[in-house]
């Protein structure tokens, strides 16, 4: 039994994080649960005890001078915000798909950045009724990007997964080399070619880069680099193709003979344009016959002739 007069005092009990609290209009914007008895202010960054007061607690945070303040900055702030395109939105992923299927079409048709982007604006021109199309932007700089960054990684990717990777699977390939000079720069692609039960014979390019000597160590360490870090095997290459040169098929000390130190069974493939360059080159050397005479008596024949040059079409 209590004595008179006193009250008997109400026993409060814990009140933790309610999940519900987070769908409430009033302050689903700002709360945030830290855990079950704790909840912070996305506004303000203030956090405050729910333990003992529930949602009176939030309520409570709600009209203290800080979070009034921290809300009307962010009310203000918001009007800039909305300037910005949301690129998560399914529409945006529509567009950037768009945009990427317009650079593989450019790509494999070998239009350049600036014939790909004209492409674009012109289509956005003659569809104005589709939100999509008005969205559509790929300057020169976008399409560089799209081109280097998306799709030569996947198609690297591609080959990669088709030559087995590191995987067990063994798929046998030729590979091929050439070094261009631009400027003063020595460009150094390297192209694989394998058979696919599905696609038949593939030739694909796997890398592209400078390499600044033309030495045959240079040339095998690099190309062994190359393979190396994407996973492929030395093992699986069956032949090799460059240049006919002594640097790519020298006897001694050339990029042929240092593969055949990796893989003994190595297959010497020249190149087709030099094979046919040197045969016929070789050949003028040994005929008795004047070439240059003969060039020139066929151009005589033909420059003043519709009808022989229409004759010679037809063969």
């Amino acid at each position: 039994m209590q004595p008179e007069g006193e009250k008997q005092k109400k026993r409060k009990y814990a009140i933790s994080f309610q999940t519900e609290w987070l769908q409430n209009d009033a302050f689903k914007d700002w709360i945030v649960k830290v855990d079950d008895i704790v909840a912070r202010c996305r506004y303000c960054n203030a956090a405050f005890p729910v333990r003992q007061d529930g949602v009176e607690a939030i309520q409570k945070h709600m009209e203290t001078e800080e979070h009034i303040r921290a809300s009307e900055m962010v009310k203000q702030s918001a009007a800039m915000t909305s300037c910005f395109a949301n690129k998560n939105t399914p529409e945006m992923f529509s567009v950037a798909a768009i945009e990427v299927g317009s650079m593989y079409h450019a790509v494999m048709h070998q239009h350049s950045y600036l014939s790909a982007d004209c492409g674009i604006k012109l289509i956005s021109t003659m569809i104005e009724d589709s939100a999509l199309v008005k969205k559509l932007r790929c300057g020169r700089t976008k399409a560089e990007c799209i081109v280097e960054n998306v799709l030569g990684p996947k198609s690297i990717e591609n080959v990669v997964r088709a030559l087995g990777g590191r995987s067990t699977k063994k798929v046998p390939y030729s590979i091929a080399t050439g070094v261009s000079n631009k400027g003063n720069r020595k460009m150094f692609p390297v192209a694989v070619r394998y058979f696919d039960a599905d696609l038949g014979v593939q030739e694909k390019l796997l890398d592209f880069c400078e390499l600044p000597l033309e030495t045959a160590v240079a040339i095998s360490d690099s190309l062994l680099k190359i393979v190396t870090d994407l996973g492929l095997s030395a093992e699986n290459i069956v032949a090799y193709t460059a240049d006919s040169t002594a640097v790519n098929y020298g006897v001694r000390n050339s990029v042929f003979q240092i593969l055949m130190e990796q893989k003994s069974s190595i297959v010497k493939a020249n190149c087709f344009c030099h094979i046919l360059n040197n045969a016929a080159r070789h050949g003028c050397l040994k005929s008795k016959y004047d070439v240059e005479f003969l060039v020139y008596k066929i151009y005589a024949e033909l420059s003043g002739s519709t009808l022989e040059n229409e004759k010679l079409r037809m063969l």
